[in-house]
């Protein structure tokens, strides 16, 4: 611009001088120096109006052949024509203004100059949607400016503008002539806002109005001198701001503004929620206040990573509250930006995950209970009940009793894996009167769940047996069946006070429990009647033990042999670290890594080859099943861990079977699962399942997805045993879920297949045959 004739100089965002060039410098006479970080209006004698037409060039992006004077050092003006262009960056915000002066002193000045100034007022007005007005008091004229009589809808070249014409524009007339009144006889200053419907039938607007009174010499008034601005945008835009400040504060979700050093700044109602504090209590304080010890690098780094410009970071994470509970919470870090784009603060939003979370893991217990059941006696799927209950509620103790029929005697069942360590805990199959139970049958008699955070404390404790563990705190849990409590499960020792979140898991868990015991001891009955005539047809089974022996034998040699090699790699790569990893470089530390997760993986392998064996020697219950109750029973179980998924579930009628319900509920639970894995990326996961009749002799059964699909080359390998058709990386599993599907619909003397299209989704079938129940 240095090299420029023309006069120049540049605005900065804040709108501000940072440049000029020597024309500009020399027509106003002014130095470099003395113009540097002045406002734009400085540079001309009508500041009012250069500050108007400042807004204008800001809110425009241009502004083209404006009259102006320039102001002088001397005091004197020139007149000028005003041009402006804003330079924006890539994200719309702006960089700066270059603005160009033209000099019109020369150009038929008397005449020119009359001209430019009922020009200038005439478009500044218009630019500021500005119009005034005055009324003669005397005389009963009303006068108005062109920009007047467009805001209230007529023909800014039409003498037609009357009291009367106004008037019938405003629907609150007699609040706007009241003012009016007091203001002429009582001097009370006159400032209004109200609505207009314009003569032209255009949209109602909202304007602002001012007026002030005109005396003569005398100090009588003569006339009203009035300037009214449509403020219609400015009213819609504080509305929009309004609105979006109702939503931060009401929003369930946390909604937290942070400075870049991690100070709060604003704190909303959902934060208050989620995390207990108000905001009184946690702005002005770091937001490390609600972090975890050992989280705390994560965030520091994250707080630095905005401040270097990096965008937003969608992570889960733990969270402390002010009661001392640690929540899980899903969290959007990001930018908050300024006018100019310059990172001035943080803005987080948080939402509770603790419950989804909980239940994702109820459902994979509930699950891993229903496969364990399949290959465990009803002794070690109780201790594997306690054991998951332990789990979820960070419990430390466990026992599970069985209510007798004549709901006078109990019988422990069951100790958990880590009771039976730690206190070395008897009693496994006793029976006792029930009057005989300690404080923990206060549930029995209740029918309710019994919370004992204080347990030293309770009244009428028996004591307990010899080398049993102290009991600080326990909850117990009845399970009931019509109006009889069948069962009583109870966990104890937590670290913190247990809740009504830990009584809702425990019930899931047990009742399950209960279910599947029920199965399994109607399972070892039926074994025992069936004992007799297993004898008689033991000749022509031979031949099948003697596969079940080989196939023994396998899972024998996978379980021990296979196992013991992996055990001594992960033995002796813990050796190596601890004798040589200050030696190793990162290099070496990161093989010894890989060769620990490989040890692992192949650990998870032969736990699925010992599964997948395991199928094969179940025996099986056959039996009417209701296909459709068992296909919602399974959704069902499903919808905990979808919640923040849409899905669509479309399930048609389905016929009756004759089969095994457990299995045939693995079945239905893996494909499902299957179907909601494969379709996670969808914004909308859509998943059918339905039946065919195809003949006389089979049904079938069909589940269909949205999801990512397969190449139908590779569908031979689907129903194999680990044979998986995507990266671990991009789907978990291990490739025994559908290998188990095929297992079972073989068994039931069915067949599955599958069709699929990249990208396009899949569908997986299944054949069971037509039986009666005497089949």
């Amino acid at each position: 611009i240095h090299a420029h004739t023309e006069p120049l100089f540049l605005l900065n965002s804040e709108r501000r001088i940072f440049d000029v060039n020597p024309a500009f410098t020399k027509i106003s006479q002014f130095t470099r120096e003395e113009l540097i970080d002045k406002e734009f209006q400085f540079c001309f004698l009508l500041s009012n109006l250069a500050e108007q037409v400042c807004q204008v060039i800001f809110n425009e992006g241009m502004l083209s052949e404006f009259p102006l004077d320039l102001k002088t050092k001397d005091g004197a003006s020139v007149p000028v024509l005003v041009n402006a262009l804003v330079l924006r960056d890539l994200l719309g915000q702006v960089n700066n203004v270059i603005v160009s002066v033209r000099d019109l002193s020369h150009e038929k000045e008397t005449e020119h100059s009359l001209r430019i100034n009922d020009e200038r007022f005439r478009r500044a007005q218009a630019l500021g949607h500005v119009g005034n007005w005055e009324y003669d008091i005397h005389n009963d004229q009303f006068w108005g400016s062109e920009e007047a009589k467009r805001i209230y809808g007529f023909d800014p070249a039409s003498e037609r503008f009357s009291v009367k014409e106004v008037e019938s524009c405003i629907p609150n007339r007699i609040e706007v002539h009241q003012a009016l009144i007091d203001l002429i006889e009582h001097e009370k200053p006159y400032a209004l806002e109200f609505e207009i419907l314009p003569k032209n039938g255009q949209p109602a607007r909202i304007i602002h109005s001012i007026a002030e009174l005109k005396k003569d010499e005398k100090g009588n008034p003569v006339a009203i001198e009035g300037v009214i601005q449509d403020i219609t945008e400015q009213k819609k835009l504080q509305e929009k701001t309004n609105l979006l400040a109702s939503i931060v504060a009401s929003s369930d979700e946390a909604i937290i503004g942070k400075t870049l050093e991690g100070v709060v700044t604003s704190w909303n109602k959902g934060a208050e929620l989620i995390y207990g504090y108000s905001s009184e209590e946690i702005i002005g304080k770091s937001i490390t206040v609600v972090v975890p010890e050992e989280d705390r690098e994560s965030v520091i780094q994250i707080l630095s990573d905005i401040r270097a410009g990096k965008s937003i970071y969608h992570y889960e994470a733990k969270r402390r509250r002010k009661d001392g509970r640690i929540i899980d919470v899903g969290l959007v870090v990001s930018p908050i930006l300024d006018a100019t784009g310059k990172i001035t603060g943080i803005s987080t939003v948080a939402h509770d995950i603790t419950q989804q979370k909980m239940s994702a893991a109820i459902n994979a217990s509930r699950l891993h209970l229903i496969e364990y059941s399949l290959t465990h006696s009803l002794s070690e799927l109780l201790e594997e009940t306690i054991n998951e209950i332990e789990k979820l509620t960070k419990s430390q103790l466990g026992f599970f009793h069985f209510i007798e029929e004549d709901q006078g005697k109990v019988a422990l069942e069951n100790w958990s894996t880590n009771t039976q360590a730690q206190c070395g805990a008897k009693g496994i199959g006793m029976h006792y009167p029930i009057e005989q139970a300690g404080v923990w049958v206060n549930c029995f008699y209740s029918q309710q769940a019994e919370i004992h955070n204080d347990f030293k404390s309770l009244p009428g404790r028996k004591g307990f047996p010899e080398y049993h563990a102290d009991v600080i705190r326990e909850v117990v849990v009845p399970v009931i069946r019509g109006e009889k409590v069948v069962a009583v499960l109870g966990v104890g020792n937590k670290l913190s006070d247990y809740d009504q979140a830990d009584v809702a898991t425990i019930t899931r868990i047990a009742d399950l429990a209960w279910d599947i015991a029920e199965r399994k001891r109607a399972e070892e009955q039926l074994h025992l009647l069936n004992q007799e005539l297993e004898a008689r047809v033991y000749a022509r089974t031979k031949e099948l033990e003697n596969a079940n022996s080989e196939l023994e034998s396998f899972a024998y040699s996978v379980s021990h042999d296979l196992r013991a090699p992996l055990r001594h790699i992960n033995g002796y790569i813990q050796l190596l670290r601890e004798h040589t990893s200050q030696k190793m470089d990162a290099d070496s530390l990161r093989f010894m890594d890989i060769i620990t997760q490989s040890a692992n993986l192949m650990d998870d392998l032969i736990d699925g080859i010992l599964s997948f064996s395991r199928m094969g020697r179940i025996e099986m219950n056959f039996q009417e099943v209701n296909m459709h109750d068992l296909v919602e029973a399974v959704i069902t179980e499903f919808q905990p861990d979808i919640q923040t998924r849409q899905v669509e579930w479309i399930v048609q009628e389905l016929p009756n079977v004759i089969g095994d319900p457990a299995l045939l509920r693995i079945v239905i639970t893996n494909l499902i699962s299957n179907a909601l894995k494969f379709s996670q990326q969808r914004e909308v996961t859509r998943i059918e399942i339905g039946s065919d009749p195809t003949q006389e002799s089979q049904v079938v059964f069909w589940v269909r997805d949205n999801g990512v699909g397969f190449d139908m080359k590779f569908v031979g390998r689907l129903f194999k045993v680990f044979q998986r058709l995507h990266r671990a990386d991009e789907f978990e599993g291990t490739g025994i879920g559908l290998a188990n599907v095929n297992r079972v619909i073989t068994r039931h003397g069915g067949k599955t297949w599958a069709v699929g299209q990249v990208g396009e989704g899949a569908t997986f079938y299944f054949s069971l045959p037509v039986r009666t129940a005497e089949e």
